[in-house]
């Protein structure tokens, strides 16, 4: 079981964890908000170019929410959390204004069992029986 403490962002509060990509033998350190409400991971346009992915070599995808659509392109890479690795699906796009990379359902919460304690302002993952 691994706990982390929701991060304040602004004058709120947001279950954003720690995370690292890995793309070969090249890694990157950054923080994603866990997302039960997205079906797929995205992450911002500068985190592909430190991995060296080229965005539009992975297959094209249309995200739809509630800013609109974007283009996406679909990479898969490892994730790790804490000490644990997995793969998982993840989005590229240009196209995204929004300052925060997202975890979503798809990889993610196949791996983990995803709790959100509110009131404790704390989400605690625990790893799933479904092999990575």
């Amino acid at each position: 079981m691994i706990k982390f403490r929701y991060a304040i962002r602004g004058d709120r509060e947001f279950p954003i964890i720690p995370v690292t990509l890995i793309k070969e033998n090249v890694e990157i350190d950054t923080d994603a908000l866990i997302d039960s409400g997205a079906n797929i991971s995205v992450f911002r346009e500068e985190i592909a170019e430190c991995l060296e992915i080229v965005i539009e070599e992975g297959e094209e995808t249309l995200l739809q929410g509630l800013g609109g659509r974007i283009v996406g392109y679909i990479h898969e890479l490892k994730v790790r959390v804490d000490n644990e690795e997995f793969s998982c699906n993840v989005v590229f796009s240009k196209e995204l204004t929004v300052g925060l990379n997202i975890l979503g359902r798809e990889g993610f919460f196949e791996y983990f069992q995803v709790i959100f304690n509110e009131s404790a302002k704390e989400v605690v993952l625990e790893k799933t029986n479904v092999p990575a």
